[in-house]
């Protein structure tokens, strides 16, 4: 009987284990989702300053030239957008 004890006091350490394990995985899991949900709220933020930033470039309001630079690149996107449109409106 000692073989067959020791047997499954193995088994039963395994388990533990694995248990073990799996809840870690879990939670790392839950925390990575955290940290995802907290990253895409910074992204959600650089977008509302972005927006605000070009609005201001829209009413010709005074930008630093990186700014204003990034604002012409956006304006001339939204003008192919247009463009693309229209041709999408001819078809």
């Amino acid at each position: 009987m000692p073989l067959f004890d020791n047997f499954t006091k193995k088994v039963g350490d395994v388990a533990k284990t694995a248990a073990k394990k799996s809840g870690d995985l879990v939670e790392t899991t839950k925390i990575n989702m955290s940290i995802n949900s907290e990253e895409q709220k910074i992204k959600d933020i650089y977008i509302e300053i972005g927006k605000a930033v070009y609005l201001k470039y829209k009413n010709n309001e005074m930008l630093s030239p990186d700014l204003e630079e990034s604002c012409v690149k956006i304006k001339a996107t939204e003008d192919n957008i247009a463009s693309l449109r229209e041709k999408i409106a001819q078809l």
